[in-house]
């Protein structure tokens, strides 16, 4: 059977100035909705897909599920106007914590994917939509809205210095594990990742230092109870906004950069999440463990490339020899 594997994609932007892994053209997305429209390829909700994998739902010919990442304001200005004409379906994995208030205007320019974020991370939400947006991109039946985990950050990971920060270093990410703006001074830099699957080291500014250098901090790390507190504490907050904007959704997360653990996918379910995704390629075929869906990340802009990625990715066999390489 060709199609026992179900393609998960996944982007994060349509027409913004960032390199393709981070955004396509609108053109080129228009090329790829509308090969998978001549091909007779189904849109899949998340829902549906889990149900396939959970051994509920059959499929009659090729399918594919559409997912993007963080919840840009493009994926509305962009986005959704192609996907309502060639009559397809998304998910939108949103970061519950870059959420823009509704009484805020959205940017009228947009900037590139580091300084939206880093933007997000002094309070300048305007990048990202916003809740009555949201609920009305669900409400038009093309999106669901997912997690994203809320505050979708980077701690810390070790007292290993590797920069200072902007002069060697300027990701948001940074400022995230910091948890403060870093507007002015010049910034110690650590071994960093993913804040869901690494206990944080913080930094604490020494008595009567003026944090300018890295030998003003003492790094102390959180204790296994803090790190599971603070990973649950993300996860609940998250469903909760997720419940919000989209009551009844479906419960499934994709973990920021991929990353998870046997203890981070434990503790979501315990919050009560059902499913997952990952970042890494795979196979999707039923009766697979459903926290571990496999993406596929478009990284190429050209169409044979997109074709090729669907075809390796729709029989299980293919996708799991090519994931041998690939990851």
């Amino acid at each position: 059977m060709i199609n026992d594997s179900i393609p998960v994609l996944y982007y994060h932007r349509i027409g913004s100035p960032d390199p393709v892994h981070l955004s396509i053209s609108c053109r080129d997305f228009e090329k790829q909705l509308k090969f998978l429209k001549k091909n007779d390829y189904a849109t899949l909700s998340v829902r549906e897909l889990i149900d396939y994998l959970e051994g509920r739902r059959r499929l009659s010919g090729p399918a594919v599920c559409l997912t993007f990442d963080d919840g840009f304001i493009d994926n509305l200005l962009y986005a959704h106007p192609l996907l309502q004409k060639y009559g397809m379906k998304a998910a939108l994995f949103v970061a519950t914590s870059l959420i823009r208030p509704d009484d805020r205007a959205p940017a009228a320019t947009m900037v590139d994917f580091n300084t939206a974020h880093s933007l997000a991370r002094r309070n300048d939400l305007s990048h990202f939509l916003s809740q009555a947006e949201l609920k009305s991109m669900v409400d038009s039946g093309v999106w669901e809205v997912l997690s994203h985990s809320h505050l979708h950050n980077q701690v810390f990971t070790s007292t290993d210095l590797t920069g200072f920060y902007p002069d060697t270093d300027n990701h948001w990410g940074i400022i995230s594990a910091w948890g403060r703006s870093l507007e002015n001074g010049r910034w110690p830099v650590y071994s960093r990742g993913a804040s869901l699957v690494n206990r944080a080291w913080q930094p604490i500014l020494k008595p009567g230092k003026p944090g300018c250098d890295a030998d003003d901090f003492s790094l102390i790390q959180e204790s296994e109870e803090e790190f599971a507190a603070r990973v649950e504490n993300d996860l609940r907050l998250s469903l909760q906004k997720i419940e919000e904007i989209s009551p009844g959704a479906c419960r499934a997360i994709c973990w920021p950069w991929g990353k998870t653990t046997a203890k981070l996918e434990n503790l979501a379910r315990k919050v009560g999440f059902a499913a997952a995704m990952r970042t890494d390629t795979g196979a999707n075929y039923p009766g697979m463990n459903c926290m571990q869906i496999h993406r596929f990340a478009i990284k190429k802009a050209d169409l044979l490339r997109f074709k090729l990625g669907l075809t390796l990715r729709r029989h299980s066999i293919f996708a799991r020899i090519y994931a041998l390489f690939r990851n």
